[in-house]
């Protein structure tokens, strides 16, 4: 019987997904402005730990969060950079 809620809750979200008409222009800008602020930030706290860490003398911890942060602005820029979001 769960399964079967578990199949219609799926639905209703695969509804919602492939209508982005019913989604006003207005909800849309913010949610994107935040997600970017967001990313924004979180890749500035990456290199400045990665920074402090390196100056700390943790160069292995400096370089693990320098290629996450170089990652996720990789990520960043092919998504600002894309023609549509999916």
């Amino acid at each position: 019987m769960s399964d079967l809620r578990l199949r219609e809750k799926i639905r209703e979200i695969e509804k919602a997904a492939t209508t982005e008409d019913r989604v006003p222009e207005r909800a849309k800008f913010w949610g994107i402005t935040l997600f970017t602020l967001v990313g924004i930030l979180v890749i500035l706290a990456l290199l400045i730990l990665a920074i402090l860490s390196f100056i700390g003398g943790s160069l292995w911890t400096g370089m693990i969060l320098g290629g996450i942060a170089a990652a996720l602005s990789w990520i960043g820029w092919n998504l600002w950079h894309a023609p549509k979001l999916p």
